[in-house]
């Protein structure tokens, strides 16, 4: 409605516009602290300060790192943010994907914060200036002159942590990535596409490469599907995995229209842009 009149009487909020009239019963309640005064004052936890810049960052950066779990130990992934006054890192992942990239503009200071992805991407998404944040053992606080929250924080008592993410970034940078192979992704689409034919939990996807093409199977109790892709290049080798088609589905879904993946005998590896995204192999 466009415009609406309301009136307040007693307990009674009497709202109407044109034909349209609700009456509606108020009670009383106690103001809400959102924000501890000691938390505002520097109390407990450790207190950043994040810059417009750096908010707007996160706000374009975040989206692309938004990787769902497909297990159940928790409902969004950590995402882990290390700043320095070389530049900050950042990381959504879990056990078995992960998202990151190396921002060397970023140089806000030094801290270390790790929070659900879900939590960091409403913030970047509504708030557009500089906030404080402030993390204790069992929650975070942010704030500014124009909101405030408060969370719980929940871990998983196996999940990784975010520097197991760093030390992975830098023996990355480092290390041979394994084979190369480059080819379009319009096919693994079309195979995401169909998969509602046959898929079902836990379905078994394989993935088996020669210097000059890629043959995809999808497997589970309701059938079979396969394609294959012209390779533009190949491994010096054959290259053969096994792996859960949710969490590869969705990992691809982040790939450019032309992909180049690194494959070893632990993980499959890509970047689009900034972001690299990797999938662990088990």
């Amino acid at each position: 409605r466009k415009t609406v009149s309301i009136e307040i009487e007693d307990s009674i909020i009497t709202v109407t516009s044109s034909r349209y009239k609700a009456s509606l019963v108020t009670t009383q309640t106690d103001p809400q602290v959102v924000v501890p005064k000691d938390i505002r004052k520097g109390g407990d936890g450790k207190r950043v300060v994040l810059s417009a810049k750096f908010v707007n960052t996160m706000a374009e950066m975040l989206p692309r790192l938004d990787l769902k779990p497909l297990l159940s130990t928790y409902d969004s992934l950590p995402i882990g943010v290390k700043a320095t006054s070389k530049g900050t890192f950042v990381a959504a992942f879990d056990n078995y994907q992960s998202a990151f990239f190396m921002d060397k503009t970023l140089t806000e200071g030094d801290f270390e914060i790790q929070l659900p992805t879900n939590l960091f991407l409403n913030l970047s998404k509504e708030v557009k200036d500089k906030y404080k944040m402030c993390m204790t053992d069992n929650a975070v606080y942010a704030w500014n002159d124009t909101f405030e929250l408060s969370a719980v924080l929940a871990t998983a008592d196996d999940q990784i942590q975010l520097s197991q993410m760093i030390d992975l970034y830098h023996t990355l940078k480092s290390s041979d990535k394994g084979h190369k192979l480059v080819f379009q992704t319009q096919g693994i689409r079309d195979l995401i596409d169909n998969s509602r034919a046959v898929y079902e939990k836990d379905s078994v996807f394989e993935f088996n490469a020669d210097s000059k093409k890629i043959r995809l199977d999808l497997r589970s109790s309701l059938g079979n599907m396969s394609t294959l892709i012209k390779l533009e290049t190949g491994p010096k080798t054959p290259v053969q995995f096994t792996c859960d088609f949710g969490f590869f589905s969705q990992l691809l879904s982040k790939a450019p229209e032309t992909l180049t993946m690194h494959v070893n005998e632990s993980m499959l590896m890509f970047s689009n842009g900034k972001i690299t995204y990797l999938l662990s192999l088990i």
